[in-house]
């Protein structure tokens, strides 16, 4: 996986600001920025690209700016990409397709590079933005011939939005370790769910079907990270929060080579585990009790099973 990484730490502060206008628009793709002058010697700003299979990841924490990207700057650097965009911190007014929104973070867009758009800040210092550039090629031939390709801001709580939020914050998190099969896979989910949320296809070809699928199984992945404390935590809890049946849930996990059980007690005890290396602090029965274990003997044999050694060996070996 190859990584670009470019930083204003360094440059002088009357030169910032230039510095990552010249490069921004090189980077990802070309645009106009603009920041009021007497803000210019206070900007910052930091970007890392992450190549995984056919998608880059575009990583992006700046001092607020202005942004546009009109006919001129797609004639001059074409991207010809399907991008999906996740608004971390921050937020503003985002125009596209003859339409304005507002959105904060949270909020996605989602369109083709290659259609005029443009964002003013609110009011806010800074932002933190993450794109994902795919090959438009592998969108083009779901997509309807007439299709509006502008970006479209939406708010990722519900539905397949939803969906392509948590599968998206999953392959940031998960592509290091990704291998040449398993980006191809994600690759596609991306794009299809994308074009799910865009209403632009049938949920129902067995293509999509796998897809909401993937999707929803990175739903119940975050939401049980989000719980793994919480003894309470229960196959019926999620499955509750997903709004699908105890069944679905079930098969969600079996598709996937494990069962929900399973997936949550390796995740507890992988918690634990780090727990022990990084928190001497804390005693080994806080630390059982902390990852959501109810019973020390529960937490003891689990350990044993997964790392073949007792947590009060690991403490040892850290020392």
């Amino acid at each position: 996986m190859s990584t670009t990484t470019w930083t204003t730490e360094g440059v002088a502060p009357g030169q910032r600001f230039e510095f990552w206008r010249e490069e921004r628009a090189k980077a990802v793709f070309g645009v106009q920025i603009e920041v009021d002058r007497d803000r210019r010697d206070a900007f910052e700003g930091h970007f890392t690209a992450r190549q995984v299979g056919e998608a880059t990841i575009v990583d992006l924490r700046a001092s607020a700016y202005h942004l546009r990207r009109d006919d001129r700057d797609i004639a001059d650097a074409p991207a010809d990409a399907f991008c999906i965009l996740q608004q971390m911190r921050g937020g503003g007014l985002f125009g596209a397709g003859g339409r304005e929104y507002v959105g904060g973070p949270g909020a996605m867009a989602v369109g083709y590079s290659d259609r005029p758009y443009y964002n003013v800040p609110g009011d806010q210092p800074a932002f933190h933005s993450r794109a994902i550039k795919l090959p438009f090629a592998r969108a083009a031939p779901l997509l309807n011939a007439d299709r509006d390709l502008s970006m479209r801001l939406m708010i990722p709580n519900v539905g397949a939005p939803a969906l392509l939020a948590a599968y998206a914050t999953a392959f940031v998190d998960q592509a290091p370790g990704l291998s040449a099969d398993g980006a191809e896979i994600a690759v596609d989910t991306l794009v299809r769910l994308a074009l799910l949320a865009w209403t632009e296809t049938d949920e129902r070809e067995p293509e999509n079907v796998a897809a909401i699928q993937r999707g929803r199984l990175s739903q119940a992945h975050t939401l049980i990270e989000h719980r793994i404390a919480d003894p309470a935590l229960s196959p019926t809890l999620v499955a509750s929060a997903l709004s699908i049946s105890l069944r679905q849930l079930n098969l969600l996990f079996e598709a996937s080579g494990t069962s929900f059980t399973a997936h949550v007690r390796r995740r507890r005890l992988n918690r634990a585990h780090q727990m022990l290396l990084t928190s001497p602090w804390l005693t080994i029965t806080e630390i059982a009790y902390a990852t959501g274990f109810d019973s020390m003997a529960t937490f003891y044999r689990g350990f044993r099973a997964e790392y073949d050694c007792t947590p009060a060996e690991v403490r040892q070996e850290r020392r």
